[in-house]
C-alpha cells in the first residue's frame, strides 16, 4: 500500500466529517512569526475528529521525516527548496549577532564577518537552519572560527551568551526574557555583507501523497496567514 493510500485509510471523511491524526512538525522558535498553536486551535475546533501529534526537531530532520512519510506537514525553516516537497514561504526573519553589553562590539550598529574571526561562539547544532547559515557565512569569507558550545535550545543559547560563554547569531524576534527584559545585558547587532535570514515555510509532500487532514489544515492556515514574500 502506498503512503498516500495509507494516509487516506488513516485520515478520511465519514459523512463529511474529517477524522484521524495530523502529524505536524513544528519549529518552536517560529511561533512568534507563525502562531501555529492558535491556528491548530481553530483547526481542531472546526474538525474535532482530528487528533494532533506534534514533533519538533532540527529543520533537516523534520524535512527528512516528511519525505519518509513520517510527518504529514511541517511548519519550519529551510535554506533552499527541497525537490519533491511543496513549500510555501510564510515568514522571514534576519539573524543578528548577539553579545553582552560589555563586549567590544556591543556599541556598533553593524559588524562584518571579518571582525568576528577571533571570537568564541555559542552555536546551535549542525542541521539547524541558523547553523547552516552562519557556517556558510564564515566559509564564504574563508574564515575559520571556534565554536566553544553547542546547544539545541534557543533560550539556553541566549542564557549562555548572557553568561559570557561566547557570542552567537540569533533570530531577532525571539521572545525570551533573557533577551527582551528591560534589564537584559544582551545586544543585537546587524551583520553586513552576508545574508543571514531564516525563512519559515509550510511544507507538504507531493499532492498525491498529502493526507486529507494536511490538505485541510494547509488550506485553512493559508486563508488566515497568507504566503509571505
Amino acid at each position: 500500500m502506498t503512503s498516500a493510500a495509507q494516509a487516506e485509510e488513516a485520515v478520511h471523511h465519514t459523512r463529511d466529517v474529517l477524522i484521524g491524526t495530523l502529524r505536524l512538525g513544528v519549529s518552536l522558535s517560529a511561533q512568534h512569526l507563525v502562531p501555529f498553536a492558535s491556528y491548530l486551535g481553530e483547526f481542531t475546533r472546526d474538525h474535532p475528529g482530528i487528533d494532533l501529534r506534534l514533533h519538533y526537531a532540527p529543520a533537516l530532520t523534520m524535512i527528512s521525516m516528511l519525505e519518509a512519510g513520517e510527518l504529514d506537514c511541517v511548519i519550519g525553516p529551510a535554506v533552499s527548496q527541497v525537490p519533491g516537497v511543496r513549500m510555501t514561504r510564510l515568514a522571514r526573519e534576519p539573524l543578528h549577532l548577539v553579545c553582552r553589553a560589555d563586549h567590544r562590539l556591543a556599541e556598533r550598529t553593524e559588524v562584518n564577518i571579518g571582525q568576528l574571526a577571533d571570537e568564541r561562539f555559542v552555536e546551535v547544532p549542525p542541521g539547524w537552519t541558523a547553523r547552516l547559515l552562519s557556517d556558510a557565512a564564515f566559509t564564504g569569507e574563508g574564515i575559520q572560527r571556534r565554536v566553544v558550545c553547542e546547544v539545541g535550545d534557543w533560550e539556553l543559547f541566549l542564557e549562555l551568551v548572557s553568561a559570557g560563554v561566547g557570542i552567537g547569531f540569533a533570530p531577532v524576534g525571539l521572545q525570551y526574557p533573557v533577551l527582551t527584559a528591560p534589564d537584559s545585558v544582551l545586544r543585537l547587532i546587524a551583520v553586513e555583507g552576508v545574508r543571514l535570514e531564516r525563512h519559515i515555510y509550510l511544507m507538504l509532500p507531493s499532492a498525491g501523497e498529502t493526507s486529507p487532514a494536511a490538505r485541510q489544515f494547509a488550506d485553512q492556515l493559508l486563508r488566515i496567514h497568507p504566503a509571505g514574500s
